[in-house]
């Protein structure tokens, strides 16, 4: 019998994401938890990853927590007590947060 690849079905307001270990990944600092979020990537090539910035704010702080404990506990890619955040990562969230963009990634937006 093979074992069933876990997912976790999120809906925030009217978007619905389905977090699979394939395709999310947690990340988590130890003194800016306001950026604490999860990447849902939609789509990469040789040159960028794109995909959906999920703030914890976005999910509330104890539904992210929830969230977080089962990525880790399902073996997801996790990013956890991470010391710094990257500044391209602090700019898409802050304007996630401040409602100046919408919550995926501009498409040219390059991982650094």
């Amino acid at each position: 019998m093979s074992e069933q690849e876990p997912r976790i079905d999120l809906k925030i307001g009217t978007q619905e994401f389905q977090l699979r270990r394939d395709n999310s990944e947690l990340y988590t600092y130890l003194s800016q938890t306001a950026f604490n979020h999860i990447f849902l990537q939609d789509d990469e090539d040789d040159e960028v990853r794109r995909g959906t910035f999920i703030p914890r704010e976005f999910i509330g702080h104890e539904a992210f927590d929830m969230i977080a404990d089962a990525m880790i506990d399902n073996g997801y890619p996790s990013h956890v007590n991470l010391h710094r955040l990257s500044e391209s990562d602090a700019e898409i969230i802050t304007k996630i947060l401040a409602g100046k963009v919408e919550d995926t990634l501009p498409d040219d937006w390059d991982e650094v």
